[in-house]
């Protein structure tokens, strides 16, 4: 057993200082945060990046399914082929549907709005006259039938200008 002296001794012992941190400990220390906090930075623009690609996609899709129930509502202008449509096609002309259309009329006027509302005839005339402003920044859209199965295709600019396209087939 030790003495109370040895324990006294052992206890009064100056213990070793901690000089603390070092400028170029700190100097370290900071660029790692910085480095962290730039990547951190550039997930966050990647994120919002895809987030508005994602949008438009979503905004190509409900636009691609809005003309799909047109069609079905419409089915007999649809498997008359008033529905066909090609790519870079302009809206008709100022084509409004009173309560007594007929289904080649409802169908021109389903065709304008569609096309009005994708987005790339946002300067035309009769898009301004329909007072619809489009969804998609360059979109196209274009109906093609081959008997009852109609294809769906929807062309849009995303955020780069990089040209983006959606294929939907359905049958009618």
């Amino acid at each position: 057993m030790k003495e109370a002296s040895q324990v006294r001794l052992l206890s009064t012992r100056p213990a070793r200082q901690a000089s603390g941190f070092t400028l170029i400990e700190v100097l370290v220390a900071l660029l790692v945060l910085s480095l962290g906090l730039l990547g951190l930075a550039a997930m966050q623009a990647q994120g919002l990046r895809f987030n508005q690609s994602a949008y438009l996609r979503s905004q190509a899709t409900y636009m691609a399914y809005d003309i799909i129930d047109r069609m079905r509502a419409n089915r007999e202008a649809a498997i008359n082929g008033d529905y066909d449509w090609a790519m870079g096609t302009e809206p008709d002309s100022n084509q409004t549907c009173n309560s007594t259309c007929t289904p080649a009329q409802l169908a021109d006027f389903d065709l304008n709005t569609w096309q009005c509302t994708l987005g790339n005839w946002n300067d035309d005339t009769e898009c301004q006259n329909l007072g619809i402003t489009g969804v998609l920044p360059g979109g196209q859209g274009a109906i093609e039938r081959n008997g009852n199965e109609f294809t769906v295709t929807i062309r849009w600019n995303d955020r780069d200008d990089n040209v983006q396209d959606l294929s939907i087939n359905t049958e009618i």
